[in-house]
This record gives structure tokens, sequence and C-alpha cells, in this order.
């Protein structure tokens, strides 16, 4: 079972990166549907299960998120309660939604440390998603105008071949860092080849690896994403002080090598500091706009800790709400604040962000003592996928990177790979699961796949929607909508409606199709009563208001051209 779970498993790693396509809800159902059948056949396959310390760790983790999220949902309480001392949630769609997100990624890192138990399983791993990530990148430069996009899944791209290049420029810089950890620690093998042909092979797989690593290198600064650059310098740099302070036997060679680190990312900072114009102009973002945005998230998400300070607005509903403490409104639906950190502190307040930072804080010591006592090699593989890692996290101040599948998913294999019991020799244990336990644990998966589904099925409505006749996107739209009723479908639904009304020219079929937008915007509003933009169509579609739309202003014009013209020809 373990060989036909990896297989599956090294599968999703090579079809998985393609999700920048624009197919993320598409690829996290992809996802939840396969871990549930790795799931399954682990747990019914096996009596015991490997624990280790990391795990534990990484474990608590999730286990204080998903513990503030439940609290949250035992409450029921809407943004018209005002400001609220106990821990709710101002969207329970939006909560059982990021929940089956979380708990899907912890049985990622699970399966993970299950599956890959010794050594060699480890680096075999985290090779195939180097030389995944390096297909991805060949694709890009192959087809540098995003025709791959195209091909697999009909969008065209943003800026270069990528659908997000900020997203997939972490992804790039996650994969390069666990490439050069892999490269190096193949290095401390060289003494203890013998012969011939082992020199050949292994010369073969060292310069493979070191050019994989290039590759997935060039491949960060081809996306032009700052965050990605950035966060990749700072990666290296990591990398470099966790191998001088673990790995040096001499004090005197630590100190020196973490003070030349230190140095050199001093002067790297420097020279980035004062040369953010060309930075900004490699990038193509010489306006600040995109600076100024993700500013003004930030302030809008601190004046809601303002009204929800001890325990948040809820775990997913930083969306629901944002747009009121907003300075100014955005063309796109915010979906997420561009830091994943800022979103969290919103969604749990201040109480939870605590225990959040405590466990996070427990996780990082324990991975910093556990580099210490590993040899030479497993350090430098070690401090390499760590230093991935934090690739990620540096990535996620600015941007939503938990949110994209390929990204949390190469996240969640280096998280289980650090937990693996071959960097846990002495301290791993084995623990029986019950019968009930195991059925208990796939009911939760299951029960876990519905929102997703459902969302997964309203964005297919939505998406193709948008190409059909008048009638049928408003019948796409309307099923869409049933199936996950979220603001921003609900806006969608209520401003088709609203300009299929301005489209037609008959005066009753027009007033009717208002009718239906102003109940759809008055429906949702209840919901989410802070949501501008559905304010805005509820007031212009009010009954009260008469607003003559262009496309019947001409056929009132034409009638009383016609009305006049028959007036002359009696006299």
């Amino acid at each position: 079972m373990d060989l036909v779970a990896r297989i599956l498993f090294t599968l999703l790693l090579f079809l998985l990166p393609f999700s920048f396509a624009g197919a993320e809800p598409w690829a996290f159902c992809a996802l939840q549907g396969v871990g549930v059948l790795l799931m399954g056949g682990i747990l019914f396959s096996r009596k015991r299960f490997l624990r280790t310390g990391g795990l534990c760790a990484l474990l608590t983790v999730g286990g204080v998120l998903l513990g503030l999220g439940l609290i949250q949902l035992c409450f029921s309480a809407t943004l018209l309660d005002g400001p609220q001392w106990r821990p709710v949630t101002l969207s329970r769609l939006f909560t059982v939604h990021h929940l089956s997100f979380l708990l899907t990624w912890l049985s990622y890192a699970w399966l993970v440390c299950q599956l890959y138990p010794s050594f060699d399983d480890s680096r075999r791993l985290v090779g195939f998603i180097g030389v995944a990530a390096g297909l991805v990148a060949l694709c890009a430069f192959c087809m540098p105008n995003g025709e791959y996009l195209l091909r697999v899944a009909g969008v065209q791209g943003g800026i270069g071949p990528f659908m997000n290049r900020n997203h997939a420029g972490i992804f790039f810089a996650m994969s390069s860092l666990a490439t050069l950890g892999l490269f190096w620690a193949g290095q401390m093998t060289r003494k203890t080849l013998l012969s011939h042909r082992q020199k050949q092979l292994f010369l073969v797989r060292q310069l493979g690896l070191f050019g994989l690593f290039v590759l997935l290198a060039a491949a960060v600064f081809y996306t032009r994403s700052r965050g990605a650059m950035l966060s990749w310098l700072g990666g290296i740099f990591l990398y470099c002080f966790l191998c001088f302070w673990a790995i040096p036997p001499q004090l005197k060679k630590k100190l020196k090598g973490v003070f030349f680190t230190l140095v050199a990312l001093l002067l790297t900072a420097g020279w980035i500091s004062t040369h953010t114009l060309q930075i900004n102009a490699y990038a193509q973002r010489a306006t600040g706009a995109s600076e100024q945005t993700r500013k003004m998230l930030y302030r809008a998400a601190f004046d809601a800790l303002k009204d929800y300070p001890l325990f948040g607005v809820g775990i997913g509903a930083p969306a629901v709400m944002i747009t009121s403490y907003m300075e100014w409104q955005l063309p796109s639906y915010v979906s997420h604040l561009h830091s994943d950190w800022v979103e969290c502190l919103l969604s749990v307040g201040y109480g939870g962000g605590a225990l959040v930072l405590a466990s996070l804080l427990w996780l990082l010591w324990v991975f910093f003592r556990r580099l210490k006592k590993l040899s030479t090699q497993k350090q430098f593989f070690f401090a390499g996928i760590l230093s991935a890692l934090g690739v990620m996290c540096a990535g996620s101040c600015v941007d939503f990177h938990f949110f994209i599948p390929a990204n949390t998913l190469v996240f969640c294999a280096f998280a289980g790979v650090l937990c693996s019991p071959t960097f846990y020799h002495h301290h791993t244990h084995q623990d029986f699961l019950p019968l009930w336990g195991k059925i208990l644990t796939m009911v939760v998966l299951l029960g876990a796949m519905i929102v997703p589904f459902e969302y997964t099925t309203a964005w297919r409505l939505f998406l193709f929607g948008k190409g059909y006749k008048t009638q049928a996107k408003l019948a796409a739209y309307e099923e869409g909508l049933s199936h996950y009723p979220s603001p921003y479908f609900a806006l969608r639904t209520a401003r088709a409606y609203e300009n299929a009304a301005r489209r037609t020219k008959d005066a009753d079929a027009a007033q009717q199709l208002r009718r239906e937008a102003h109940r759809v915007a008055e429906m949702y509003l209840k919901k989410y009563p802070k949501d501008k933009k559905l304010s805005r169509v509820y007031v212009r579609t009010r009954p009260t208001v008469i607003i003559e739309f262009p496309a019947y202003q001409k056929a009132k014009a034409k009638e009383k051209a016609k009305t006049s013209q028959k007036s002359k020809g009696k006299k």
C-alpha cells in the first residue's frame, strides 16, 4: 500500500503546479480527493503509526487554529451585533471552508511523515518536487507569453507566462532552496565513493542537482516578483546562517561564518534599499499602486482589530467585512488581505494570535534543537528544507501563499519531511489507533470535502457561465449561488441581472430584471450587511428609484418619434 500511496502522491506533485493557470479551486478539490484516498489506504492498512517530536509540535500549531475555529463556530453573531468579547465568527460558511483547508494541509504533513520515514525516502521526495518545479519552469521559459496556460486551462496569463507571478515565484524559490540543501547533502557522500562507476553516477547526479538549482533560481527572477526575489535572497542567507551556526565543530569557524553571512545580508539589504526604483522598473511595478493597496489593506485590518481585539472576526471572515474599513474601493473583490499573517491575526485576534505564536515558537525551537544534533549530511539537508519553509513564511508577509494549492502542498510536504523519523531516531514512537478512531477520522475528512466541492461547483458555473447568453448565464449564476452563497457570487449575480436590464429594450422586462437584482442584493445584505458593493446595487435597484437605462431610453425616443409622425399625418 505504501508504494501505491507514494506513486499517487508523486503524480499529484507533478500535476498540481499547473494550478497556477487559475484553476486553484479545482486543484484543491483534486488534492482533497487524493488525500482522502491516501489517508484511507494508510489508516486501514497499518496497525501502528509513527510519531515524532516535530510532528507533535506541527500538529499542535494546526490544533490551536482548528480549536479556535471550532470555538468561533459555537457562537452565532452578525456584523449588526457590534463589537463582541466572545470568540464569534462573522461568516460560518467561510470559517468552515478555511477549517477544511487547514485539516487537509495537516493530513498531508502527517502522510509525508508516515510515507517517507527514511533519509533516502525524504531525499527522493524532495528531488521529485524539484523536478516537478523544473518542468513548470521549462514550460514558462519555452512559452514566455503564457501559451501553456491556454493549453492547460484556457486562460491567458497576467505578466509573462504566469497567471500570478507572486505565487509562481515563491513556488520556485522554495523548490530552489530545497534543491540546494539536497545538493550539499550529496556532497558529503563523495569521500565514501570507492568504485569508478559510483563516482561517475555521483558526478552526474550532482551536476543535475546544481543545474536544477540554477534553473529554479533563474525562474524566480524570471517571474519578476519582488516578494519572491527578496524571499529567495533571504532564504539563501538563512541557509548560510544555519549551516555556519550548526555544522562547523570549531567555535572560531562558527563565529566567522555567522559574521560574514550577516555582513553580506546587511550589504545586500543596503543595496536593495538604494535601488528600489530599478527593482520596481524590472518588476514592471514602477507606479507604486501595489504597495499602496497593500498598506491600505493592512491599515483596514488593524482598524477592524480595534473593534474585535480579543478573538478577531473569525477564521476566514476578514473577506466579509474588510471593505467597510477600506479607505478606497478596489475594482476586484478582496478575498484575502495580501498578508497571511495579518489575515490570521485579524481572524483570531490578539488573544488567539498569542496562542498561535506560542505554538509556532515551540515548533521552531524543536526544529532548531534537532538541527544541532544531526549528522553533517543530514544537517545540510535539514537546513535547506527549513530555509525553504522560511522563504514561504517571508513571502506570506506580503501575499496569500497559504491559499494556493501548489505552494501549500509543497510547504506541507517539506514540513512533513522535517518531522520524518529519520531525524528523530531516539525520539520516535509508534501509536496504535483503534478501528473507531480510524472510522471517525475518515468521516471528518469526508465531511471536510463538502464545502470546498460546493465552492468548486459554484466557481465552475460562474467561470463558464460568463460566456453564456443572458438567460442561460442568469440560470447558471443562480445555480452557482445556491451551491456557495458568498457575497462575491451574490454581487456577480445581482450585477448580471442589472446589466441584463440595461441591455433590454422592453421596459417591463427591464423592471422585472431590476427587481431580481434588488432581491438578490437585499437577501445577501442580511447575511453580509457591511458589503459596500452589494449596498450600491441595492440602492440602484430600489423600486422607488426610477432609472431609465439607455437601452429603453432609445426605445422611448423612437416611440415618441412615431407618435409625432402619426399626429402630423392625421393633421
